[in-house]
């Protein structure tokens, strides 16, 4: 298993950075690099050929989208890591790599200091901590709202 029992010492406590995402995957072995594809993805060892996993996350992306792939990719190597487990449970697998990756960006110390947590809050914390997001919807402002709904669902989950 990859990255079993995967608990960085940040995890929970502060806001990670991207140097601190890049260090936890150099630290279990995977490598990182840079495409100019839209969307992330994750390579395996495939023996013979590579020799390490190697995340890939496009360019040119600000800090906060850069955070969310490699947290998100992360996500499923602490959540799955055997690997891909087939288009029947991709579902399953994305969501759980949401949550993960959604707790590393957004602290639970973070949010236990405000008493009511909310969509807007978490919002205001992302774009304070990653990247200043403009009022008006947009492509970040929206990813934003994603990582916050992720957020809140699994402060549901945590709670049940």
């Amino acid at each position: 298993m990859f990255l079993q029992n995967l608990n960085p010492t940040w995890f929970g406590k502060r806001y990670p950075t991207h140097l601190d995402l890049e260090i936890l995957l150099h630290s279990f072995g995977a490598g990182i690099g840079v495409s100019h594809l839209k969307d992330a993805f994750f390579v395996p060892v495939i023996p013979g050929i590579i020799a390490a996993p190697l995340i890939v996350i496009p360019e040119y992306e600000t800090n906060l989208e850069q955070c969310w792939y490699l947290a998100h990719e992360i996500g499923h190597l602490a959540c799955t890591p055997g690997g891909n487990r087939g288009c029947l449970l991709y579902d399953k697998d994305e969501a759980r790599a949401n949550i993960w990756a959604a707790q590393a960006l957004i602290p639970l110390e973070r949010i236990q200091n405000y008493m009511n947590a909310s969509l807007d809050a978490m919002i205001a914390a992302l774009s304070s901590h990653y990247t200043d997001l403009p009022l008006r919807a947009c492509k970040l402002r929206r990813l934003a709202a994603r990582i916050a709904q992720f957020r809140l669902e699994s402060l549901k989950q945590e709670v049940a």
